[in-house]
């Protein structure tokens, strides 16, 4: 894939990508009042997606054992051992494996009779997250149905407390449909909160620590969907002061030109009203920010802009760091590799920014045509030359151009502290094990 030709998109292509359409429309919610289908209806993929000569690491969780769309799989340390484990909303309800110090994970194992495929739930209706919840160091479950609020507790050993309805708000009988939601710690007490966005309401319900929310309470009513477009809306931590900010994109409506703004969280658990945020290009052109592309490049403790198919005649991929008092400098080109002239397409060919190295700065792993290819963090928001194809698998070639049946990830799963690759093919989870060089072992 690297310097290889493949197909050049117009920079035409490039600005809608980012300006109209980097940041997917959070999913509606709600709890399901029909009779559920029965689980597996969809016929399977017409190509087999399988990682050959990479490590099949779980024979469960893939298209053949009839995991689809409609089962989102996630990789969070539910244990708590700083190991990534495999979650997966399944027909029955929540299916975990857990990993193993030397990079292998356990059985599959039936964790949650509940928020699952024949219950009823729904990946376009039914948002469902595995994060923190009770600041203990262990992701737990969150669903938001039809009435409200679900939650599943982590015991830290691989299994959770039974499904809860915790919260009567925020479900799908009681919410606008283009409302955006969003799991984030606001208050810094390490316990991820829910975070309601709609057309001058910005909702905020506290996680109680155990389990369980507040009564959500109005934060902010400056985000109406006029000045504001309701697609591109991100809530995260950027400044690293363990309070999530509220980022959002301005239309060509009383605020003047389009541009990304920041709200940054009161004491009182209000929200100030948005300023412009930075993170400039010199032809005008707006960057949104998603949750991959929101990542600490720099090791400064707060969260950097990285762009791919920035929308600018020079193609490569961009920064722009974050820096103290909530804003972002302008945007740098970090290195020229990763783009369009050398046929990266963003809707065939993923990249990801993790730590491959545990030097506490983002790298890129970019899933190209034929396989893999790594470049390093340096200083300043750069980035090195990157290395020649690291591992020949998980490319497009092979059948991984469509990461939603086929999702890849980074994550540590072994404890490490480096980044490893997750990829759920059609034979089940396949695995590469970071050697923090920029390289894998399969």
């Amino acid at each position: 894939m690297h310097r290889r030709p493949w197909k050049r998109r117009t920079a035409a292509a490039a600005t809608a990508l980012i300006v109209a359409g980097v940041s997917t429309p959070a999913a509606a919610a709600g709890t399901p009042t029909r009779a559920a289908p029965v689980a597996g209806a969809r016929p399977p993929a017409a190509v087999t997606v399988n990682a050959t000569g990479s490590h099949l690491a779980i024979a469960d969780f893939g298209l053949s054992t009839n995991w689809f769309y409609d089962n989102p799989r996630f990789v969070a340390d539910i244990t708590g051992e700083g190991r990534a484990d495999v979650v997966g909303f399944g027909p029955q309800g929540v299916y975990v494996a857990v990993a193993n110090a030397d990079g292998s994970f356990g059985s599959v194992n039936l964790a949650v009779n509940n928020l699952g495929f024949n219950q009823g739930w729904r990946r376009n209706e039914h948002p469902r997250w595995v994060q923190d919840i009770t600041g203990d160091g262990r992701a737990d479950v969150v669903g938001i149905g039809f009435a409200g609020v679900w939650t599943a507790v982590s015991h830290g050993d691989g299994t959770f407390g039974p499904a809860t309805f915790v919260l009567e708000k925020f479900g799908l009988r009681d919410r606008q449909q283009d409302t955006k939601l969003f799991l984030a710690d606001t208050n810094n007490d390490k316990c991820d909160d829910i975070v309601s966005i709609y057309n001058s309401q910005t909702l905020v319900s506290l996680a109680d620590c155990a389990g369980g929310y507040a009564q959500p309470t109005l934060a902010t009513t400056v985000f109406d969907f006029f000045n504001f477009d309701w697609r591109y809306f991100q809530v995260a931590d950027v400044t690293g002061d363990g309070r999530a900010e509220i980022l959002a994109a301005t239309t060509f409506g009383d605020l003047g030109p389009i541009q990304l703004v920041i709200s940054t969280r009161r004491a009182d658990g209000t929200y100030n009203n948005p300023v412009p945020a930075g993170a400039n290009f010199p032809n005008g052109a707006v960057a949104v920010p998603t949750r991959e592309n929101l990542v600490d490049v720099t090791n400064d403790g707060r969260r950097d802009l990285v762009l791919f198919d920035a929308p600018v005649p020079e193609w490569g991929v961009y920064t722009a760091r974050a820096q103290a008092g909530a804003h972002f400098a302008d945007f740098i080109r970090a290195t020229p590799d990763f783009g369009g002239n050398q046929g990266w397409t963003p809707n065939r060919h993923l990249r990801l920014v993790a730590d491959l190295n545990d030097d506490g700065r983002g790298d890129i792993v970019g899933f190209g045509e034929d396989g893999v290819y790594t470049a390093l963090a340096t200083t300043g928001g750069m980035f090195a030359t990157p290395n020649h194809m690291v591992l020949p698998q998980f490319g497009a070639n092979a059948g991984w151009d469509w990461n939603i049946d086929t999702p890849r990830v980074l994550a540590d799963i072994n404890g490490d502290r480096r980044a490893d690759i997750v990829a759920f093919g059609t034979g089940g989870v396949y695995t590469a094990i970071s050697n923090g060089d920029g390289t894998f072992a399969a």
